[in-house]
């Protein structure tokens, strides 16, 4: 893997590290509005388990595209939120309130 100097400097890294970024930001728009349906009173599994798959799928590709702390992120909140999955259990408050702050952090390390 290129370091992140090399990576700004290649025209064809700097445009796949952008569109990695945007495709990142709608991922985000979209855990946040599934973070806010298990905040109800009723939350579904299939919300869990796609609120998973974006936490697998960002922590997968993060450090590809020069974000590492992205991909830790992704990698503690799917592993917080993979035995849910895996039992049907439903996230307790603190779980939703944790996958909401590390979003805002995934958020501000694109951003930066």
């Amino acid at each position: 893997m290129t370091d992140g100097a090399a990576m700004i400097n290649d025209p064809m890294l700097r445009d796949l590290r952008s569109r990695f970024r945007e495709t990142a930001f709608v991922r985000l728009s979209e855990m946040t509005s599934l973070l806010g349906q298990l905040s109800s009173d009723s939350p579904d599994v299939q919300s869990i388990e796609r609120l998973a798959r974006h936490f697998h799928g960002l922590a997968g590709m993060g450090a590809t595209y020069g974000f590492p702390l992205v991909s830790s992120l992704g990698d503690e909140g799917e592993g917080m939120i993979l035995p849910l999955v895996k039992s049907g259990q439903s996230p307790d408050a603190g779980a939703v309130k944790r996958w909401q702050a590390i979003v805002e952090e995934m958020r501000a390390e694109l951003s930066a």
